[in-house]
């Protein structure tokens, strides 16, 4: 499975979602982090983690959108984390991905920036979801994104990824408490086995 992190809105948790993704399917295979983006938040991350000493449980490729799909190759799992606002490479990563993942805020703000991802994987042809992180149970924030994608037929992950401290902090370390990525990553893996 092949999976793209997209958002043209910079700032939104694509890295974070990555790094963690990642590592919850890499207990269930080999699996392979494609950085994409020239800022190369992921390889920084991942960089942090190899100077303390450890050994990442997946492999982690600096690529472009020449080279996206043959780094994809071999692995059971593929995330690419991919930049904001750089059209190219979001649309190679949507043409090499089986899924397309939207994180967002659930603020107002935040939303509006979505859609422009959802049109280009739609019109890719490629099933789309948005995940709602930095979230707060029980809010009108919550409810009221939820309810925006909904009307507009958009696919939102039934479980949001709460906002956490230790999930802020957590750059430079390997994920071990997944906060729902390891529901999201299931309810992904269903998606693409049922298609």
């Amino acid at each position: 499975m092949i999976l793209a992190l997209t958002n043209l809105k910079g700032g939104v948790a694509k890295t974070t979602s990555s790094l963690y993704l990642a590592a919850v399917y890499a207990q269930q295979g080999k699996t392979a982090l494609l950085d994409a983006d020239p800022q190369g938040s992921a390889s920084d991350w991942t960089a942090s983690i190899e100077d303390d000493g450890l050994e990442l449980p997946f492999d982690v490729k600096v690529v472009n959108q020449r080279t996206m799909d043959r780094a994809a190759n071999g692995y059971d799992f593929v995330i690419i984390d991919t930049p904001p606002g750089d059209p190219r490479i979001i649309d190679a990563a949507m043409a090499a991905a089986d899924l397309v993942l939207v994180p967002t805020d659930a603020s107002a703000i935040d939303i509006q920036r979505v859609w422009p991802s959802i049109e280009a994987a739609t019109k890719a042809g490629k099933p789309v979801a948005v995940l709602l992180v930095r979230t707060r149970s029980n809010t009108r924030n919550l409810a009221a994104a939820i309810e925006t994608f909904e009307q507009a037929g958009v696919a939102v992950l039934d479980t949001h990824i709460p906002l956490r401290e230790e999930i802020k902090t957590s750059y430079g370390t390997i994920p071990t408490t997944f906060h729902g990525y390891e529901t999201v990553a299931a309810d992904l893996l269903e998606v693409h086995n049922g298609r």
